[in-house]
């Protein structure tokens, strides 16, 4: 074998065993200790460096500080709800939600519903008004051959020209429909302003979760900058060690290769920032890209008294504007049942009657001018063939009152699934939080001991990544934990039927 062959021979062995070890995950760093790594001073976050760069050439410094829970509540180190000064967009749970309620079509339209209606019920006295008929006419009429005898007495009037008032007071309805029409007026009234309340309801909770769901990406955002950052700093010493013989290649791939998938884990987590805060402005109708953030504090809210869910379920009885509509509806609907039914009677009425004529019948002989006459008198009125009319809308108003006595049960069903999932979310959400704050303060620990360990050379660098990417989960749960009872509250208070905040 030539002298060439044999280098690419050794060449080839090499390689080949390199790729066994990076396979395998075979760790150099036990073979080499770390007793005396330097390390970094820690610097603010930055726009990634190139995954190729050489971090040879940093400085020397101290070791980054790990974050901490009790540095986030205070906000001194990271504050996973950034509060956004008011003059840069910044946006409170209130202002959202009264923001959201002005410019929601949804809102304008329901109000709209309800103005409509209550205009309708102030018109609704006007069933208890006589009904008026006013009429103008003029007549001519043919000529007729009249005895030369009778025309001095009778006439022949061709033109004729009749001014008429007639009034008509349904005595019976007062007593057995009309009242329950004005009553169904107005319960149709109180169906509408319900119904924008609702509205007005599920507007405001959507923007509430909008506006929990906008704080959850920036905080997954900023963690997923400051992660890349710390990493960064990870890798350059590993770079620096390497350089130095300290450590093995294999540390510094996977360091890198940590970094790289942090790195796109980052822009993940910017895009679904910026798809929220679209959404935000979009709900809010802001113009694009207005700026908006959180400017109020979203740390974990304190735990409350217990609720009974009996209490609960009782409250959105008396709450929750759907279930009042309902009601309200069921009412109109059986006002309707009854005046429809009290319209299948005869009807007594007081008519009378006012006639400017010319001429006018009631002068002998008939004169070529105009006169007024009146009468009054009482009239008792039925249709048969109305009969069938009436029986129909009976049906029908008997129908939609079953549908809307179905619909309250249906409704009152769900509201129950509601409220109890609501109630068990937000129990077990804020239950959940101190057991979130105590894995970050033990992953926190954690992370700390192997970055000591280290150093010491006593770990490997995967442990130590190992341990970084607990943290992070274990501080992203916590972030997702506190948001969570923010929103198993907001939800709480919509299926009772709160006001919005």
């Amino acid at each position: 074998m030539s002298t060439a062959q044999s280098t690419r021979c050794t060449a080839v062995v090499l390689l080949l065993s390199l790729a066994v070890v990076l396979l395998l995950g075979t760790n150099v760093d036990a073979q080499q200790p770390a007793a005396h790594l330097p390390t970094l001073t820690p610097a603010q976050p930055a726009s990634p460096a190139p995954l190729e760069a050489t971090p040879a050439a940093t400085a020397p410094g101290s070791a980054p500080p790990p974050i901490r829970l009790s540095d986030i509540e205070a906000g001194s180190a990271f504050d996973f709800m950034p509060h956004t000064p008011v003059t840069a967009g910044g946006l409170t749970e209130a202002h959202v939600v009264r923001k959201a309620l002005s410019e929601s079509s949804r809102v304008r339209s329901a109000d709209a519903a309800a103005e409509t209606a209550r205009r309708r019920a102030d018109r609704a006295y006007a069933v208890f008004m006589p009904r008026v008929e006013l009429s103008a006419r003029y007549t001519r009429l043919s000529n007729v051959p009249v005895p030369a005898s009778f025309r001095d007495f009778f006439p022949v009037l061709l033109d004729n020209y009749s001014l008429r008032a007639a009034v008509r007071v349904p005595v019976s309805d007062y007593f057995v429909s009309l009242r329950d029409r004005y009553d169904s007026a107005h319960r149709l009234q109180a169906v509408q302003d319900l119904q924008r309340r609702a509205e007005h309801h599920a507007v405001a909770h959507d923007a509430r979760m909008e506006y929990f769901q906008l704080a959850r990406a920036m905080a997954a955002d900023s963690l997923s900058r400051h992660r890349v950052t710390q990493l960064e700093r990870f890798t350059a010493e590993i770079g620096i060690l390497v350089q130095g013989g300290e450590l093995g290649i294999v540390s510094l791939a996977l360091a890198r290769s940590r970094l790289a998938t942090a790195r796109a884990a980052a822009e993940r987590d910017a895009a679904n920032r910026r798809v929220a805060e679209e959404v935000v402005r979009r709900r809010l109708a802001l113009p694009l890209g207005a700026p908006v953030g959180i400017a109020e504090p979203l740390a974990a809210p304190a735990p409350e008294a217990p609720v009974d869910l009996t209490a609960l379920l009782h409250e959105a009885d008396r709450k929750r504007p759907e279930v009042l509509a309902l009601r309200e509806l069921i009412s109109a609907h059986t006002h309707t049942r009854d005046a429809v039914a009290a319209g299948r009677y005869p009807t007594l009425s007081v008519v009378g009657d006012l006639a400017y004529e010319n001429p006018n019948q009631r002068f002998m002989p008939p004169r070529d001018e105009f006169n007024g006459s009146w009468s009054i008198g009482a009239e008792l009125s039925w249709s048969p063939t109305d009969l069938a009319v009436r029986n129909d809308e009976l049906d029908e108003s008997r129908l939609a009152l079953t549908r809307a006595q179905q619909d309250l049960d249906g409704l009152r069903s769900a509201v129950i699934v509601e409220i109890t999932r609501a109630y068990e979310q937000t129990v077990s959400a804020t239950a959940s939080l101190k057991a979130y704050e105590e894995a970050v303060a033990a992953a926190e620990q954690a992370h700390e001991a192997q970055l000591e360990l280290f150093r010491a050379g006593e770990t490997t660098s995967r442990q130590v990544l190992d341990a970084e990417l607990d943290l992070r989960a274990a501080q992203l749960q916590w972030v997702d934990g506190v948001l969570a009872v923010h929103m198993a509250k907001a939800s709480l208070d919509r299926a009772v039927g709160r006001e919005p905040r």
